[in-house]
């Protein structure tokens, strides 16, 4: 499961290509953690065979399966939503229970 800044990071990437500093800069963090989560959002491409992320020169995706790598990307933004506005839903649910929720959440999104 990818988190909200590389799903952020994956849709810059379709756009177009990024040398590591120019995707720190726009993504607002150190350009070690953009290589931490490039080698996160390529394994996934990978594992689901979508692509790959080429970082010879710049990163840039090669996809195999666009279409679906979009619609994945979209099921991925929507995915947490659903989870806040079950929370919210919720009558008469404590912060506690809440809290409770959402790690549970949390790691059955991890194990999956």
């Amino acid at each position: 499961m990818l988190t909200n800044r590389q799903i952020k990071i994956l849709q810059h990437l379709l756009i177009h290509s990024f040398y590591g500093t120019e995707l720190a800069k726009v993504m607002k963090t150190s350009r070690r953690t953009i290589i931490r989560d490039i080698s996160t959002i390529d394994d996934w491409l990978r594992e689901n065979n979508y692509g790959y992320i080429d970082s010879s020169k710049k990163y840039l995706i090669v996809t195999k399966r666009d279409k679906a790598l979009k619609i994945e990307i979209q099921k991925l933004k929507v995915q947490k939503y659903r989870i806040l506005y079950q929370l919210l839903s919720c009558k008469n649910i404590s912060i506690s229970e809440i809290t409770e929720k959402f790690f549970r959440a949390k790691e059955i999104l991890k194990a999956l």
